[in-house]
C-alpha cells in the first residue's frame, strides 16, 4: 500500500450521544432509542437498527418498531422562542470538541492534515505510521478521552477504503469487535 494513509475518525450515534451529556440516564447501550427532527429519523442505537429503524424513515413508523421493545423516541434539542425551533447549540458545541480534540491529538503524535467531513466525521491525512492499528487505537483514545464520546476509526490508502474500514470497524463493535479497522494490505483492500 501506498505510504500515507486516511483515517475517518467518526463519532458514534454523535447526536444520541450528545444527548446522554445532558441526560445520562438515556439507555443507548441496552435498549432501542431513537432521535427525530421535523419528521425524519436522524439517528438510531444499533438496538433500534436492529429491529429495522432506519435513517429518514418517519418517526410514527420508528415508534411502531422501538417502543414494543421498550425503546424511545426522542426530538431533537428545540428552544421555545421565537417559535419552535431545533437548537442545533449543544450538537455544534460538542462537534468543535471533536475536531479541538482530533486536532490536539495529531498534534501530540508528530500531525497530519485533517478535512472536515461533517458535523462528526472527519478525514486525516498523515504518512503512515509503523503500526497502524496501534496508532488508530492511541487516536481514538485520546479523542474518547478528551469528549467523553465514542469514536470509531478505520483506515486505508485512499477516503473510499478509508470509509470502508470504519463501516467495519461499525459492524465490530456490533459483533462485541473493537472500534479500529485498518486496511494492511491487498487481501484486505480486495475483501473491502
Amino acid at each position: 500500500l501506498c505510504p500515507r494513509c486516511v483515517l475517518p475518525p467518526d463519532l458514534d450515534s454523535f447526536f444520541l450521544a450528545v444527548h446522554k451529556r445532558r441526560d445520562p440516564t438515556l439507555p443507548l447501550d441496552s435498549k432501542p432509542v431513537v432521535l427525530y427532527q421535523f419528521q425524519d429519523v436522524i439517528c438510531a442505537t444499533r438496538a433500534a437498527k436492529k429491529l429495522g429503524v432506519r435513517k429518514h424513515m418517519r418517526p410514527r413508523e420508528a415508534r411502531a418498531l422501538v417502543e414494543s421493545s421498550d425503546g424511545l423516541v426522542i426530538h431533537t434539542f428545540c428552544r421555545d422562542w421565537p417559535g419552535p425551533r431545533v437548537r442545533y447549540g449543544p450538537y455544534n458545541a460538542a462537534s468543535r470538541e471533536f475536531f479541538d480534540a482530533l486536532a490536539d491529538a495529531l498534534t501530540a503524535t508528530g500531525g497530519g492534515a485533517i478535512e472536515r467531513g461533517s458535523i462528526d466525521e472527519a478525514y486525516v491525512e498523515l504518512e503512515k505510521p509503523r503500526d497502524l492499528a496501534a496508532f488508530c487505537g492511541r487516536l481514538r483514545a485520546a479523542v474518547e478521552g478528551a469528549t467523553g464520546l465514542r469514536v470509531t476509526v478505520g483506515c486505508g490508502p485512499n477516503k473510499l477504503l478509508a470509509k470502508l474500514a470504519s463501516g467495519r470497524a461499525k459492524a465490530a463493535v456490533s459483533g462485541g469487535g473493537g472500534r479500529v479497522w485498518a486496511v494492511r494490505g491487498t487481501v484486505e483492500v480486495d475483501a473491502l
